[in-house]
C-alpha cells in the first residue's frame, strides 16, 4: 500500500506547478511524393508501349492502318515462334513453382519462427 501512495516532495525542493506541453502528433507527409512516382514510373512504362502502337499502326501520308498487324498474325513462323515462347514460359512457371513449393513447405514445416 506505501509504494502507491505519492510521496510528499522533500523540503527545500521546487517543484513546478506548470502544465506540461501538449504531445504533438507527428506530422504527416504530404502524399504528393507518392503519387508523383506513381505517375512518374508508369509514364516510364506506358510511354514506350504507347509510341510503340502510333509507329506501327500510323503510316506517313495514309493516315492509320492496321496492316502491320493482319500482315503479323499470317508471316511465315509465327505460330511455331508464338507456340515456342509460350511452351518456354509454361516451363518456367513450373520450373520456379517445382523449386519454390518445396523451400516454403521446409522453412514453414522445419522453423516454424523463420517464416514470418
Amino acid at each position: 500500500m506505501a509504494a502507491m501512495t505519492p510521496t510528499a516532495p522533500e523540503t527545500g525542493t521546487r517543484v513546478d506547478h506548470r502544465p506540461a506541453a501538449p504531445v504533438r502528433s507527428p506530422r504527416r507527409r504530404p502524399r504528393v511524393w507518392r503519387g508523383l512516382v506513381l505517375g512518374l514510373g508508369g509514364a516510364y512504362f506506358l510511354v514506350p508501349l504507347i509510341a510503340s502502337f502510333v509507329f506501327t499502326v500510323h503510316t506517313p501520308g495514309q493516315g492509320v492502318s492496321f496492316a502491320a498487324y493482319t500482315e503479323l498474325l499470317g508471316a511465315e513462323g509465327f505460330l511455331s515462334s508464338l507456340t515456342l515462347s509460350l511452351g518456354l514460359a509454361a516451363a518456367t512457371i513450373a520450373l520456379s513453382l517445382l523449386l519454390a513449393v518445396p523451400a516454403l513447405v521446409a522453412v514453414r514445416l522445419g522453423a516454424p519462427g523463420c517464416a514470418r
